[in-house]
């Protein structure tokens, strides 16, 4: 009972490593092997794309967690239908092959996980693989037992309108701490008549110096697990475009996606410090409470998304805006014609406050793949 009960501690304190980064000192880098559980997709993909595709429409988002660290600020589970509500009906807009998500997660409490409900929503094919709970040297069956147990996971996933032939789960080093490790989702997927893509996504966590040791290790992973075709990178770095980590991909041989964007410095996907913002106060002894009701969120699997996003507003105050530009794509195939963040404008609740998808800001981009690699500009 000694134990269990220390896995469980240990397994929520890595949960206050919060996408933007926790601290801790740099555990020894000591190579880690892939664990060979690849998941293979059992059926293709169902409505067949078009024949020579122009363009790549893909998303990338890091989710806001709604794993619940502080019983006082609740707020991210509280919302959690109702922010992915938001997230699908953008996304709808913006019609993406690809969607990349970190920091998706499942909880009993909730019932529901987040890359099942945009699957289904989206009515598109998805891959996950778990983060945490992993605990060093642990097997799949040893992570499911502690998932069980706490009642919680987190990870990443792809969502593809293309079929994915499979997907591995490859861990990442150094360990931010003992009870949380970071991962690649590795996956392959086919695009006819381009053949077979390589789609990696990953998020960094920990100190500084712990993240750009994961990131070259990322990096690593790529060369020594790639097949052959192009290579896709989605990555959540927790910092900024000239940090070694960053750099480690631009130096060589990927393109950040981003130079489609311009000299736009409007690119900032972290982090506002909530989700919900404007909430008026709750009325005294005796007062009344505004007529407006809130809005109910949809149960998971009712199909009740909204096909249009609600009133939209605007950030009010500094903690609302996402500057920091953390969030990552690369390529080392094609190029961009489009490149913009998406999920920088709150939806206007009934009594007023301001909800956002999430407490990151998302990526938007449409990839030519009709541009060969050497026509890729870079600096």
């Amino acid at each position: 009972m000694t134990r269990v009960l220390s896995i469980v501690l240990m397994t929520i304190a890595a949960f206050l490593f919060v996408a933007c980064g926790g601290g801790t000192d740099l555990p020894p880098t000591t190579p880690t092997p892939a664990t060979d559980d690849a998941t293979p997709t059992p059926a293709a993909s169902s409505g067949t794309p078009a024949p020579a595709p122009s363009e790549l429409r893909i998303a990338f988002i890091n989710l806001g967690s709604p794993i619940t660290v502080d019983e006082t600020d609740r707020i991210a589970h509280e919302t959690f239908f109702e922010r992915l509500d938001l997230l699908i009906a953008e996304l709808k807009d913006y019609r993406p092959d690809l969607v990349a998500i970190t920091g998706a997660a499942w909880t009993d409490e909730l019932g529901a996980a987040a890359w099942e409900v945009l699957a289904s929503e989206l009515r598109i094919e998805v891959q996950y693989q778990r983060a945490n709970p992993w605990f060093p040297n642990h097997d799949k069956e040893d992570s499911d037992a502690t998932r069980d147990l706490i009642g919680f996971e987190e990870g990443e996933a792809l969502l593809s309108r293309y079929p994915i032939r499979w997907s591995k789960r490859i861990p990442l080093n150094p360990r931010t701490s003992e009870s949380e490790g970071r991962i690649a989702l590795h996956a392959v997927l086919r695009i006819e008549p381009y053949g077979d893509v390589n789609v990696y996504i990953s998020r960094l966590s920990g100190t500084f110096q712990t993240r750009l040791a994961q990131a070259a290790d990322l990096r690593r992973v790529i060369d020594q697990t790639r097949e052959d075709g192009p290579v896709l990178v989605f990555a959540d770095f927790g910092m900024e475009p000239d940090s070694e980590g960053v750099t480690g991909f631009t130096n060589s041989g990927f393109f950040d996606l981003a130079y489609a964007a311009g000299d736009d410095d409007s690119l900032g996907t972290c982090c506002r410090t909530s989700m919900l913002f404007g909430v008026p106060e709750e009325p005294g002894e005796g007062e009344e409470g505004p007529d407006a009701e809130e809005p109910v969120t949809p149960l998971p699997g009712t199909n009740e998304t909204p096909e249009v996003m609600p009133e939209q507003g605007t950030p009010e105050s500094n903690e609302e805006l996402a500057e920091n530009r953390t969030l990552y794509v690369f390529s080392d195939s094609w190029g961009a014609e489009d490149f913009r963040i998406f999920g920088q404008y709150p939806a206007l609740r009934a009594d007023g406050s301001r909800l956002y998808a999430s407490d990151h800001n998302g990526i938007f981009a449409i990839i030519d793949l009709r541009m060969p690699s050497g026509e890729v500009p870079h600096d």
